[in-house]
Parts: structure tokens; C-alpha cells; sequence
């Protein structure tokens, strides 16, 4: 990777810093994440990254895959063929052992099973979002189950914490936008208000994303993007009120919406079941409602501040799928196969949480302690028809299944958590950081008639979980300088979709079977970081090995049973390893010489290592080592810049290939142009090219497990060569 040096090179000064409103690279920046209250981000014990709303827009980010590449260490997994972005990557681990929040509230829990199932996490339009933290590596501790590989936080705008100006009263924002990469249209308004004191105001928050599919790179037309049409709407009102000693409230309704059309020609024809498919298109809808009501006290007693926060969530996950087929041997007719997949999940959860300062035993503390509360309720159903195009004839049989069925019993999930963090320090530099949460885990299953008649004489498993997570990190500061360290621990409880998976395919002469002796994946790792955070050079620099055990592996290969079928089971895998290397900065060129004055060197770098231990084989969760390099420049008033920026990523050449030969793809570097404007004090354009020399490329999260003899590997391909443009309108 040509860029690595040049990073190395950075690190050994320092790198980061940021302009005002522009946290990129902003040490000064303040997070909730690392401690689940405010503090400045240098002050983390731990890897933590924020990018504000001005970031985003200044380079051009849509989703979340464009996010993903300004962080280090942060990956996106990818459905090319049909469902798009499904949710986030941290440090080699992915899914549902990533916690994602919404101010505060935990975001819904992915779900697939099979080629026409899979509920995604990419359930936030960034439209609606502020600024976005993300803490890499097991955060437990604070977070919970969930947090195993670390926590993504998305922040909404608080309208109490918006610039008022003397007696100002009512504030707006206009959003518009194109992109040519997906033909995207977007368009969001955010109106906020407040009362005569001061002490009521409120925002009200409209958006629309719409557009096609993402145009990939291939140069032969058989190998283009399935054609698609896609819209996400959102919207959210927020109110807050400041009652004095009565606390700070704060009440939000957010809904979401989506819907996916999609025309899937890149699966015609293809292995397996799709031998004889000469047709087939899905629509994939998703919908989420949020409300939460929120209070923080300044002080109740000797503790400040005391924080509540109560939500309930709905999300519903619905896809609705049409397949044409050939005759074959196990369908001799021309036939029609519609399917219907629905996963919903219903979750409400209580947290209380305060800190106490003060002196004790000669020492200064920071304690941060409190209890979480989650109920989760699951349910999913597949159904189908099988149509005869000949005569008309209908059947509910396909491949051998009866539906409608479900592949597990509609299920109740508990997670209590009690936890404490201190932050006890020594004299001007030096501070200890022990925590220590203890989390239970109940797990219900619930069969009804539907789950029973798909699953005879199996017995649906119910668990019970406690478990203590500890870590204890150390912090040493010395001017611009800070260093730090920490041990931690991770856990996450067997999922629903693991533990009482049911699947009866007789046609494939294979079931699918509920494992009792399911055990939580456990975690412990250790990270050492520096923080630089000079005048015109800031920067991190982190060093991590987390080794796990017990990780699920999902629908494992068990051999055959006594009545020759072939079984299908999640399993604890015993031990694997994941270390890496992460480096993130600015780096301001006016402190060379002033005719360099508001040029910069920006940039993001990570890499890393994954192995399944047990049987001496990569992780191919890991993605390869990538660095961006960017170079740019912003006038002295703010009001005008521009960004050049390289991005480079190296080769795959260590994969599980136990299963089969993979396609390996190559390394590849893409050069990218951002420019920004402030035209009138209230009004800013922003224009992004992406892929300027237009070339093809690929990414292992969007190809892994793809044959390496497969056909159609262009159509995996990366984005051809696209813009944006944005208009931002202030009133």
C-alpha cells in the first residue's frame, strides 16, 4: 500500500485538526459515546470518531457506505444483488455484533435466511442526522450485548442547543440535492421554533431520498447494476423544555420509511436453484416508528447530572419477491414462485443513568453509573405460491416447504444491565479508568401453530444468561500529548435467530434445528492509542488485539442424521483473533511557511488481521488494509474550499476458501474531488466527483463468497465515475 508510508510519516508528528463547524478531524470535539456522557474526544479512553453535518456534506456523503470510507477502521457489507447497504463493519466484526443507536435508542437487529430474506440495518436517513460517533472496539461494558465489536451513535439536531440570536424566535433549513452516481434526488426541511422565555422550543424535520440503482463499473452492459428504483422518507418532531429544577425534557417522534424495487437480472440463469430463472424482481419495503421521552437534572442530591430515558420501537421488515422459471427435473412446467418475507421487531427500554464528582482517598473522580432496561419482541413469517403457467394450478409447496411458515417461534428477549465507570485521576496527567457492568439475558420462545407444524417434534429452546464485563483503561497527558491504554471485555448473547432456528427442506433433504447449548461470544482486548493535539497538527494513532471466543456461526454444516438428512446448526466456533493498526489526522501546512496558509493534509488509515484460531484460517469478516490521503484547502474566512482526495486498498490474498475457490480482488486506488462555497452567508453549495479516473474496481464487502469462476464478477463491481451536488439554504 503506497500510502502507508506516508501515513507512518504523519503519525510521527501528530495529525488532525479541523475548522469551525467541521469535526472530522477535531480533537476539541465533544462525544457521548466513549462514556455515555459528554466529554472531549481526546479525553476517551479508546477509539472514538466523529464526523458533524458540514463533514458530510462537504464530501459529498449520501449513505452510509460513503460514511464508512472518511473512518478508519469502519466497513459497510453490502447486498450488490438486491438489498443493498446492510449495516456497519467495525474492526473485522459486522452485523449484529455492532451496536447502532438513535439518540440513544438501539436501532433494530438484522435478520435473513436464505436468497429472498434478509433484513438490513441501514435504517437511518442521514438527511435527519446531525453528527455521527463511532467507538471501535468491545464496548460492553457501557453498551451491552450489542456492543461486542463497538457502537455506531447517530444524533438528530436538539432544537435547545441551537444558535438563537437575541429574541429570535423561528430558524430553517432547506436541503437539495442530485447525484448522478444513483440518479438521486433528495430534499429535506428542518423548521425549528421556541417560546417567549426561551425555555419550550421544538424542530420539525421533513426529508425524501429518491433514485435508481448505483451505476457499478462494468463496461459490458450484461454485467450492469440490476435496474432500480428506490425512496426513503423521514420525518421527526422534537420538542424540549426546560422546567428549571424541574429538569430538562425532551419528547421525539421519528418515522421511517422505505421501499426497493428491483429488477434482479444478475441472478437469470444462474447456480444452483436459479438454473432455469429467467425473470425475477423483488420488492423490499421497511418501515420504523420511534418515540422516546427524555430528562436530565442538573443535580438530585450530591449526583450531576441525572439522565431518563424511555422509548418504544416498531419496525417491520417486508419483501415481496417474483420468480420465472424453465421447467426443470423437480418442476417440469413453466412456472411462477411469488415469496413474502416479514420480520418485525418491537422493542421498549428504560435507562437511568448519573455521575458523581469529587474527592476521595486524595484522588479526583468521575463516576458514571447506571441501569438499561430492553424488551424485544421477534416475529417473522415466510409465505409463498407456486403458479403454474400452463393451467393456472396454484400450490403453497416450494421446495419442499409448506407455507406459510416461520424459521423461528415468535420470541421475547430481556436485557437488564447494570454498570459503572470511574475516572479517577492522579495529579495533572495521570487518570485510571476501571468499569465494570453486569447484564442478564432472558430468552423466550414462544411457539404458536405455524412455528409447531414446520418444526414436528422439535422442542424450541429458552435461555438464561448473566454475565460481568469488565475493562480498565489508563490515560497519561502531557501537554498536546496523550497516550492511553485499556483492557476490556465483550459479550453478546445468543440472538433469536440463532438459538431456535427451524428450517425443513425435504426436496434438499435438509433441516435446520434449534441449539440449546448455544453459548454468549465473549471478547477481550487490549488497545494502546496516542492522541496529538498541536496547533496545526492533530491526530490518533491506535494498536489493538481483541481475540474472542465462543464466536456463532450461523447455520453451521453438522453432517448427517440417523435418518440421512443433512443438518444445519448454529455453533460456537472456539477462539479467533483480530488485530490491527489504525491512524487518523490533519494536518494544517501554515505552520511550513504562510504562503501554505488554509492548505491542509487530511486522511484516514487502517489495517488489519483476522484468523479463526481454532482451525487456522482468515476471517473473511476482516476487509484489507485501506488509506485515504486527501489534500485541500479552505479560505481564511471559511466561506470557500476544495479537497483532493486519494484513496487506496490492498489486494485480498488471505481467505477461508475451505468451501470453495473465491474471487480475490485486486487492490485499486480512486481519486475523489470535493468543493464547497458559501455563495451568500445563507446559502452553501457543495460538489463532489467520486472515481475521477473512472476505473473498475471492487470491494471485498460486496463480493465475499462470490466462486471465483462466477461469470458475472463485473457486476460487483465499484461505482463508475459520478457527482453531487447540494444546496444548503439557511432562513
Amino acid at each position: 500500500m503506497t500510502l502507508i508510508p506516508i501515513y507512518l510519516a504523519l503519525a510521527a508528528v501528530g495529525a488532525s485538526a479541523g475548522t469551525e463547524g467541521d469535526t472530522l478531524r477535531t480533537l476539541d470535539a465533544v462525544v457521548v459515546v466513549g462514556s455515555r456522557s459528554a466529554e472531549p474526544l481526546r479525553q476517551v479512553v479508546g477509539a472514538v470518531s466523529r464526523v458533524d453535518r458540514e463533514a458530510m456534506d462537504r464530501r459529498g456523503v449520501q449513505g452510509i457506505e460513503d460514511l464508512a470510507r472518511l473512518l478508519p477502521g469502519v466497513d459497510v457489507g453490502t447486498d450488490a444483488n438486491r438489498f443493498g447497504a446492510q449495516g456497519f463493519n467495525l474492526r473485522g466484526l459486522d452485523g449484529n455484533r455492532v451496536g447502532i443507536k438513535l439518540d440513544g435508542v438501539p436501532l433494530p437487529d438484522g435478520f435473513g435466511v436464505g436468497q429472498f430474506a434478509l433484513a438490513g440495518r441501514d435504517l437511518v436517513e442521514l438527511g435527519i442526522v446531525d453528527r455521527v460517533e463511532v467507538l471501535r472496539g468491545p464496548a460492553s461494558t457501557l453498551h451491552g450485548s450489542k456492543a461486542l465489536a463497538g457502537v455506531v451513535a447517530y444524533w438528530t439536531p436538539d432544537p435547545a442547543e441551537a444558535d438563537w440570536q437575541g429574541d429570535e424566535r423561528l430558524q430553517g433549513q432547506a436541503r437539495a440535492g442530485l447525484g448522478s452516481r444513483d440518479d438521486a434526488r433528495w430534499l429535506s426541511g428542518r423548521l425549528l421554533a421556541r417560546g417567549g422565555d426561551g425555555r419550550l422550543s421544538g424542530l420539525v424535520s421533513l426529508g425524501r431520498r429518491e433514485g435508481n440503482e448505483m451505476k457499478n463499473g462494468a463496461q459490458d452492459p450484461a454485467h450492469f447494476a440490476n435496474p432500480a428504483d428506490y425512496r426513503n422518507d423521514s420525518a421527526l418532531l422534537r420538542l424540549s423544555l426546560d422546567a428549571g429544577s424541574a429538569g430538562q425534557w425532551s419528547a421525539i417522534v421519528e418515522r421511517g420509511e422505505g421501499r426497493r424495487e428491483t429488477d434482479v437480472q444478475s441472478q437469470l440463469f444462474g447456480p444452483g436453484r436459479f438454473a432455469t430463472t429467467y425473470a425475477l424482481f423483488g420488492d423490499d419495503r421497511y418501515e420504523r416508528t420511534r418515540a422516546s421521552l427524555g430528562a436530565e437534572w442538573a443535580s438530585v442530591g450530591a449526583l450531576g447530572p441525572v439522565r431518563l430515558l424511555a422509548w418504544r420501537q416498531e419496525s417491520a421488515t417486508d419483501q415481496y419477491s417474483e420468480q420465472f422459471r424453465l421447467p426443470d427435473r423437480a418442476t417440469p412446467f413453466q412456472s411462477l414462485r411469488t415469496r413474502r418475507f416479514l420480520f418485525e421487531q418491537d422493542s421498549t427500554g428504560l435507562e437511568l443513568n448519573g455521575q458523581w464528582r469529587g474527592e476521595f482517598l486524595g484522588a479526583g473522580h468521575w463516576q458514571v453509573f447506571g441501569v438499561d432496561f430492553a424488551r424485544h419482541e421477534y416475529r417473522g413469517f415466510r409465505d409463498g405460491l407456486e403458479t403454474n403457467l400452463a393451467t393456472g394450478a396454484t400450490s403453497n409447496v416450494i421446495l419442499g416447504e409448506v407455507l406459510p411458515l416461520r424459521d423461528f417461534p415468535n420470541t421475547r428477549a430481556d436485557e437488564l444491565g447494570l454498570f459503572w465507570q470511574d475516572e479517577i485521576r492522579f495529579g495533572g496527567s495521570w487518570a485510571l479508568v476501571p468499569g465494570l457492568r453486569w447484564e442478564s439475558y432472558r430468552l423466550r420462545a414462544r411457539p404458536d401453530a405455524l412455528w409447531t407444524a414446520d418444526n414436528p417434534g422439535v422442542a424450541p429452546v429458552s435461555l438464561d444468561s448473566e454475565q460481568f464485563t469488565p475493562k480498565l483503561g489508563l490515560r497519561w497527558t502531557s501537554g498536546r500529548l496523550g497516550l492511553y491504554a485499556q483492557y476490556a471485555r465483550g459479550f453478546r448473547a445468543p440472538p433469536f435467530g440463532d438459538v431456535n432456528i427451524g428450517l425443513n427442506l425435504p426436496t434438499f433433504n435438509y433441516v435446520a434445528l434449534p441449539n440449546p447449548d448455544l453459548k454468549p461470544e465473549r471478547s477481550a482486548g487490549l488497545e494502546l492509542g496516542m492522541r496529538w493535539n498541536g496547533e496545526h497538527v492533530k491526530g490518533t494513532l491506535a494498536v489493538y488485539d481483541n481475540r474472542y471466543r465462543d464466536l456463532i456461526e450461523s447455520r453451521a454444516n453438522r453432517g448427517l442424521n440417523s435418518s440421512g438428512q443433512l443438518v444445519f446448526q448454529s455453533i460456537n466456533r472456539d477462539r479467533a483473533r483480530i488485530r490491527g493498526v489504525e491512524l487518523e489526522g490533519r494536518w494544517w501546512l501554515a505552520s511550513l511557511s504562510e504562503r501554505a496558509e488554509g492548505w491542509y493534509l487530511d486522511g484516514v488509515a487502517s489495517w488489519a488481521r483476522g484468523e479463526d484460531t481454532s482451525r487456522d484460517l482468515p476471517l473473511n469478516s476482516v476487509p484489507p488494509a485501506r488509506a485515504s490521503l486527501a489534500a485541500g484547502f479552505e479560505s481564511a474566512d471559511g466561506r470557500w474550499g476544495s479537497e483532493l482526495r486519494l484513496t487506496g486498498v490492498r489486494a485480498v490474498t488471505r481467505a477461508d476458501q475451505s468451501a470453495g475457490a473465491l474471487f480475490l480482488p485486486p487492490g485499486y486506488s480512486q481519486w475523489d474531488l470535493h468543493a464547497w462555497a458559501s455563495l451568500r452567508e445563507n446559502l452553501r453549495l457543495n460538489l463532489s466527483v467520486f472515481n475521477l479516473g473512472d476505473r473498475t474496481a471492487w470491494d471485498w464487502s460486496a463480493l465475499r463468497g462470490v466462486p471465483a469462476n462466477a461469470s458475472n464478477i463485473a457486476f460487483y463491481s465499484r461505482p463508475a465515475r459520478g457527482a453531487s451536488l447540494g444546496v444548503t439554504l439557511d432562513f
